[in-house]
């Protein structure tokens, strides 16, 4: 994937520049998990939004943002030796919202209001999509065969401009309030028909094409979960059928939405901030829309589920507050700010690593400071966030080892064989 020659391409010359390994090993003093710091903690770094591919298939490269004077750009790394290749130059490119192709030769990607697809061996990219006139796309969502594209869409305003410049968890509720014009567009690639789906005066967000069905999408009333309505919804592509996933009520949260990677569920955070029962996931079946509880969980700010649909993946933020009610005070007393595994075949849960983010909007955007534990698409390994060091900087959890070394330690083999290897001291 960095063997390919630029020469010749008529691109800025940044595109192509080769970043040298930063990587730093280290191991959880807590639970013995083996971590790679990813990034040096010199600029600003992040992976990309967890509900898209961050990682290749076979796991081996990420997708990642860096600041580069003054501007964030999208990178991929080779995880094996951390060497980094800048993918985008310019100004306007969305620092959250890229992903690999489910064949790994392609990486979409935001750039002034255009989604482009980037050929990772000649670093040539393509126009996908633009919205019509006056909107501005904020989001987007591939069905598994990459022909349907949902995009989401916000109407071009005075208000909206005003709102993307702020850079704290006020944009949370005045999003909501704001209710500005939203839309989603599912766009067939191959012949360019659009439909809009849903159009509405209200803060949308999280569009996602269900897994297996390329007719269903699942989408969100964005805000604070005493200022919305009803937060989960589904819509066919078609545009029939909108419906709301579940009805709740001004004391319930529910958030984090996300399809099980066969696309039977749709799995949530849930819990009520008037009662001291710990937070649960649920799921729902989207045909019969029958909900049942998975697993309680702790107190999960953001979770993410494996490929092979058994293992949750989630961080906490040290406090049971939703996070956009997170103070500088809260973040400073934090003491549950971890990683966390959760096993649905068995229900067991472990700490996998303490993250030690402050959650805080102290770097450019809300979203920098979250950990976003997302796993790579082999399940071999999970990614996260943190500022633990003082600027946001990429982590990478051995997971595979970490379930090996468990399994060793339980059943006493850890002195026998392989694990013999690591002199006693798994």
């Amino acid at each position: 994937m960095f063997t390919s020659e630029c020469e010749g391409i008529h691109m800025p010359a940044v595109i192509g520049k080769l970043h040298a390994g930063e990587l730093v090993p280290m191991k959880d003093a807590e639970s013995g998990a083996h971590i790679v710091r990813l990034t040096a903690g010199k600029h600003v770094c992040h992976h990309i939004y967890p509900t898209m591919r961050a990682t290749t298939g076979d796991g081996k490269f990420l997708l990642y943002f860096r600041e580069v004077n003054g501007r964030r750009q999208l990178h991929a790394m080779n995880l094996d030796t951390g060497i980094s290749l800048q993918l985008t130059a310019g100004k306007d490119v969305d620092d959250y919202h890229a992903a690999f192709s489910s064949d790994d030769r392609h990486v979409y990607y935001l750039q002034n209001n255009v989604l482009w697809r980037l050929d990772v061996r000649d670093l040539l990219r393509t126009h996908v999509y633009n919205p019509e006139p006056g909107w501005m796309m904020r989001e987007f969502s591939f069905s598994d065969d990459e022909r349907y594209l949902v995009s989401l869409e916000t109407i071009s305003s005075a208000d909206i401009d005003t709102l993307s410049g702020l850079r704290d968890w006020s944009t949370f509720a005045l999003g909501s309030l704001l209710a500005p014009r939203c839309r989603l567009v599912y766009v067939d690639i191959e012949s360019g028909n659009r439909r809009v789906l849903v159009d509405e005066d209200c803060w949308l967000g999280r569009p996602s094409i269900r897994p297996g069905d390329g007719n269903t999408v699942m989408y969100c009333h964005e805000g604070p979960y005493n200022m919305i309505d009803t937060r989960m919804w589904l819509v066919q592509s078609d545009g029939s059928d909108k419906r709301p996933c579940r009805n709740q009520d001004k004391d319930t949260v529910l958030t984090w939405e996300f399809w099980f990677p066969d696309g039977r569920q749709l799995g949530f955070l849930c819990w009520n901030v008037r009662d001291d029962k710990p937070e649960e996931l649920h799921a729902i079946n989207p045909d019969t829309m029958e909900e049942r509880i998975l697993c309680t969980c702790p107190p999960f700010v953001h979770c993410s589920c494996s490929p092979d649909g058994r293992y949750i993946v989630g961080d906490t933020a040290g406090s049971t507050k939703p996070v956009h009610l997170i103070s500088a005070e809260d973040a400073a007393s934090a003491a549950d700010d971890y990683i966390y595994l959760c096993d649905l075949h068995t229900g067991e849960q472990r700490r996998i690593c303490h993250h030690g983010s402050s959650f805080l909007p102290k770097y450019g955007t809300v979203l920098d400071s979250e950990p976003h534990p997302v796993f790579a698409r082999d399940g071999r390994s999970i990614i996260y966030v943190s500022d633990c060091g003082g600027i946001p900087s990429i982590y990478q959890v051995d997971l595979a080892r970490f379930l090996w070394e468990i399994e060793a330690r339980e059943d006493e083999s850890y002195a026998y064989g392989l694990a013999s290897t690591f002199g006693g001291k798994l």
